[in-house]
């Protein structure tokens, strides 16, 4: 393990503007370390990543972990959770950046995520309280987590559980957007970028310049975009394109749904967006999630895939209104203060117990609620809600050391 060392804007590849901008809303409770770590061995192979540390907080922490093929330094969010008390570990996936073995899109992400957390239970700055996160390609790692450990909550951000129907749209048509762009920036873009940091710039300009993208949307058969974006055929892309449509192809086995809803999962808390390609299989997570019985909220707010981070007030409030109450242990009705702007921002918060419904059609990116009677719908909703919390709150008080009789919010 290398030594600590206190991290700053140009570690993560920001600049100052950009990190201070992020920050802005919420007053950060401390600066945070950051140590590069070997974590779980799974299979032999060795799972690599930076772990942040609140400094000058006694710990042990409540911690919450991200695993990312995009590389650990990349800036996803673990900073803020950092300067707010957690211990957060973000991991190079399998056969990613600094982690060993070969990267096989989703295949292992069920198996290493449950052996990353049962490694962290064990850890001295843990305090036995874990949480999974993260947007797109994270928020599937954060999935494939729920099943197989013991999670103590999970906020999935722009993702979904089930992969095959996030590839394959209803009808069977490709969701050649996704395809094509993670694809060219995984598997091209970002391929050296551990060795050389330059690479992919280069890559991005000599792709501008022979018009990548560009043949790549309009090129058919679709088996030969891989030929177009990578230079060769992707084993993984050849043999999707050849399943689908096969019932009695393995191809799916392990990779389909990387969460199961065979049982309650932990406190959940959905972020999706009103233009997202995930959003259609974020809903029927939520249904999936309320009919086993578990408690979870669900947030749709006024984005596409591409503009989360311009909206770092609504994924912000949202990480710490369930990391809060389910891994510090919070008051409820301190954490419902903190969130009460939530109700008032563009978007669509349901609560899974409540089933209150905010705003019921999708807003544009700069609507506001002036309407009235959504106004007074909100009004309400926040009444009914604090009334709520009150009684729960009382319960707890008199006997209850649990949290989970209420909603996140």
């Amino acid at each position: 393990m290398q030594a600590a060392k206190l991290i700053g804007s140009e570690a993560l590849g920001l600049s100052d503007m950009v990190l201070k901008d992020r920050e802005k809303g919420f007053k950060p409770r401390c600066e945070f370390t950051v140590t590069s770590i070997d974590t779980a061995v799974v299979e032999g192979e060795v799972l690599r990543g930076s772990l942040l540390l609140p400094k000058g907080l006694e710990g042990p922490f409540p911690s919450v972990l991200m695993r990312t093929p995009y590389g650990r330094k990349s800036e996803m969010g673990q900073s803020f959770l950092a300067r707010q008390g957690y211990a957060v570990l973000v991991q190079d996936t399998r056969g990613r950046f600094s982690s060993s073995g070969e990267f096989v899109p989703v295949q292992h992400e069920q198996m290493d995520g449950a052996a990353t957390v049962a490694w962290m239970r064990q850890q001295p700055w843990c305090n036995g309280k874990v949480g999974a996160t993260g947007g797109s390609y994270l928020g599937f790692t954060a999935w494939a987590c729920v099943d197989g450990s013991h999670l103590d909550a999970i906020v999935p951000i722009i993702t979904q559980s089930n992969i095959r129907s996030a590839v394959f749209r209803p009808g069977g048509a490709v969701s050649f957007e996704l395809v094509v762009l993670w694809f060219y920036l995984v598997l091209h873009l970002m391929k050296d970028l551990h060795e050389d940091p330059m690479s992919l710039p280069k890559k991005l300009w000599h792709g501008m310049r022979k018009k990548k993208l560009h043949r790549a949307f309009k090129s058919l058969p679709l088996g030969k975009v891989d030929e177009i974006i990578l230079g060769s055929q992707n084993s993984f892309l050849q043999d999707g394109l050849i399943a689908h449509g096969n019932e009695a192809s393995r191809f799916w086995e392990g990779k389909e749904k990387l969460c199961s809803f065979e049982r309650a999962i932990p406190p959940c808390h959905i972020l999706t967006g009103w233009y997202d390609f995930f959003l259609e299989g974020a809903l029927e997570d939520f249904a999936k999630a309320r009919r086993t019985g578990s408690q979870v909220s669900l947030t749709i707010a006024p984005i596409h895939h591409w503009s989360l981070l311009g909206f770092r007030n609504v994924y912000e409030r949202v990480l710490l209104s369930t990391f809060d109450t389910h891994l510090k242990l919070q008051d409820r009705l301190e954490i419902w203060r903190l969130c009460l702007s939530h109700f008032f921002s563009d978007g669509l918060t349901l609560n899974g117990k409540l089933g209150l419904l905010v705003n019921r059609q999708a807003p544009s990116l700069n609507t506001s609620m002036k309407d009235s009677r959504i106004a007074l719908i909100v009004v309400i909703g926040v009444i009914v809600r604090s009334a709520t919390l009150m009684v729960q709150c009382a319960d707890e008080r008199s006997g209850m050391d649990n949290m989970r009789s209420g909603a996140t919010n």
